[in-house]
């Protein structure tokens, strides 16, 4: 994991719980003339656009291979979460270079499998759902999951500035704008000490954030209920939720409704983690982000419960929901470096 606060996944998740901030003050200026806060991986400023997303990756794969040094890269799917086609700013013809740069960074290749997801944040729900197939339905063993985005690109950065989507001291209801990588290998044997996939859930939600409609969380709660169902788990049952809001009211809204549209037997407190408080907007590397956090989490013991349930949100309405547990047999293991 390569995020704001960290370069690799146990100093970024011991981070995060500590609730250390990677906002800083970067060098673009936003209207009203002032510099916009971010939350920037600590890698050379001269790395720009396929060589800096290719280094923030980098390093992530390497923790996951370290993870088993018998395994084979080219073995093993990349299954890589990306920025939507229309993002303002996007790398040009990002989805046919990232993983030839990659392969070409690491001086390694992966199977022919492999492939790109460029659907923004719910990218990585995609992918860890089409890993599932490859190794329940087609025999791998091992595969990759892995994200990596930047909101720090000034063109990006213009077109949110202009729609009053950023926090500066003009906007309160606006997020930082931040990047990150991060990857989890995922095999279909487990060990006790593992995080488990146990359910996904998609839909997609109507009342986007720029429509006429009223938010009333119909999309995010499908996904919950989707994954509970899926899953034989109710939502009093999850230890803690674990969300990619990222400053912006609507996205704490449309949680709400979904926990209370969702919720059966009432519990007095659960969780809710939010990453985006220490490393900012990270895009498509929200869930590999989210899954890696949960993994540690458990792993050092500070888990509120063995049981969570992961959620993000497109702005263009898709949505997913992940159920994750902690040691059950018959489901999907995460590995990261055991450190």
């Amino acid at each position: 994991m390569a995020t704001a606060v960290g370069l690799d996944a146990p100093t970024s998740c011991a981070a995060i719980r500590a609730g250390i901030s990677g906002f800083r003050e970067t060098r673009i200026m936003v209207l009203g003339g002032e510099y916009l806060r971010g939350a920037e991986v600590p890698l050379s400023r001269r790395l720009h656009g396929l060589p800096r997303l290719a280094a923030m990756i980098a390093g992530p794969i390497r923790e996951c291979l370290a993870a088993e040094p018998s395994l084979r890269p080219e073995t093993v799917p990349l299954l890589l979460a990306v920025a939507e086609p229309d993002r303002p700013g996007r790398v040009r013809d990002l989805d046919n270079r990232i993983i030839p740069f990659i392969e070409a960074s690491l001086r390694t290749e992966f199977h022919e499998r492999s492939r790109v997801f460029p659907i923004g944040r719910v990218a990585g729900g995609v992918a860890l759902s089409d890993a599932r197939k490859l190794i329940t339905i087609h025999g791998f063993d091992r595969v990759l999951v892995a994200g990596v985005d930047s909101y720090l690109d000034e063109r990006t950065i213009d077109v949110m500035d202009d729609a009053f989507r950023l926090l500066t001291e003009r906007n309160s209801d606006g997020f930082v704008p931040g990047e990150a990588g991060a990857a989890v290998l995922l095999g279909a044997h487990c060990s006790d000490e593992n995080l488990r996939i146990r359910s996904l859930g998609f839909a997609v939600e109507k009342a986007v954030m720029d429509g006429d409609l009223p938010l009333r969380g119909d999309g995010l709660a499908e996904a919950y209920r989707q994954a509970l169902y899926d899953g034989g788990v109710d939502l009093h049952e999850m230890g803690f939720r674990v969300s990619d809001a990222s400053g912006e009211q609507y996205r704490f809204k449309e949680a709400a409704f979904a926990f209370a549209r969702n919720t059966k037997v009432r519990k007095e407190f659960q969780d809710f983690w939010c990453p985006a408080d220490c490393i900012g907007e990270t895009g498509a590397a929200v869930i590999p982000c989210m899954t890696g956090i949960v993994w540690w989490a458990c792993r050092k013991g500070y888990a509120p419960g063995p049981l969570s349930l992961l959620h993000a949100a497109n702005d263009d309405g898709r949505r997913v929901a992940i159920v994750m547990e902690e040691a059950r047999p018959r489901s999907l293991e995460v590995a990261l470096s055991p450190r």
